[in-house]
């Protein structure tokens, strides 16, 4: 299989890691300010990942030898995480940005 084809399978933690360490930089070159529109991105993060499960990370499978497999339940798991973290985000953005 191509390397392209098994990246593909982690379609949803490259989202989330190349995102934060974006929006990393951001808040560490744009100051304090933009927390609020942080919290807001870090959501967008959360429902991008999401939707790029429907792509191959949803339908299971394995990639890289076998060191990495998706699973019906593996999604699930994920699809929870996501949606509990965007919650969380969104009550900081709501209760603690001023």
């Amino acid at each position: 299989m191509p390397i392209l084809q098994q990246l593909a399978f982690t379609g949803p933690e490259l989202i989330l890691t190349l995102g934060g360490l974006v929006l990393l930089m951001l808040v560490a070159f744009a100051g304090e300010g933009t927390t609020r529109i942080v919290s807001w991105l870090s959501i967008g993060l959360f429902a991008a990942a999401g939707l790029n499960l429907i792509g191959p990370a949803g339908w299971g499978g394995e990639a890289f030898g076998g060191l990495y497999s998706a699973d019906a339940f593996g999604t699930f798991a994920k699809v929870l995480i996501y949606v509990a973290a965007a919650v969380l985000f969104l009550f900081g953005a709501a209760i603690f940005v001023h």
